[in-house]
């Protein structure tokens, strides 16, 4: 990570807590999957099911004009 310009070496000290991999490294993946990731499924959830209590679950269906005979409409509009 630290290969990548401007922000590699903040990016590195961020992820992995230091220069190399040990106790920080765990501990922040420890977390991240522990809290955020849980958090972030709750969120989504509540917004899910909010977003169907709006708008409904079934969508509405398009208002459309009759349609004319085959025959003469049909066999012969399209010739």
């Amino acid at each position: 990570m630290n290969l990548l310009p401007f922000v590699g070496d903040k990016l590195q000290q961020l992820v992995v807590g230091g220069s190399n991999y040990g106790h920080h490294t765990l501990t922040r993946f420890f977390a991240l999957h522990a809290g955020l990731l849980p958090a972030l499924l709750v969120f989504f959830l509540v917004l899910h099911v909010y977003m169907f209590r709006r708008h409904g679950i079934t969508h509405k269906l398009p208002v459309r004009r009759q349609d004319g005979t085959f025959c003469p409409t049909r066999c012969f509009g399209t010739a």
